[in-house]
């Protein structure tokens, strides 16, 4: 059922075997990045029955990550970024850094 997805929904997607993946960063430390966002992920707020009817959480939470005043709006919600240079974002910025040397 994977091998059938892959094909007919991700064409051009590449899964890399995990020695190659990231040669730069061990799993551990790439996992402890990520644990560490845990705090900062963020609850979406909607109104979905329109502008002035009563606010909704979503079920999904996201986090922004990125340079100092970034920030990101999608249904009316605007998230301010965690900055890659805090003490959270160090460790997910060397992990981007590690996946962008491989471009």
């Amino acid at each position: 059922l994977y091998s059938l997805a892959l094909k007919t929904s991700y064409s051009g997607f590449v899964v890399d075997p995990p020695s190659t993946a990231l040669p730069n960063m061990s799993h551990s430390s790439a996992l402890s990045a990520l644990k560490d966002l845990e705090p900062y992920y963020q609850t979406d707020v909607t109104q979905p029955f329109g502008l002035g009817t009563k606010l909704s959480r979503t079920y999904v939470t996201r986090c922004l990550l990125g340079d100092r005043g970034t920030t990101y709006k999608y249904l009316g919600l605007r998230m301010f970024s965690t900055s890659w240079d805090s003490a959270v974002g160090g460790g997910i910025k060397k992990l981007n850094d590690a996946m962008e040397e491989r471009l």
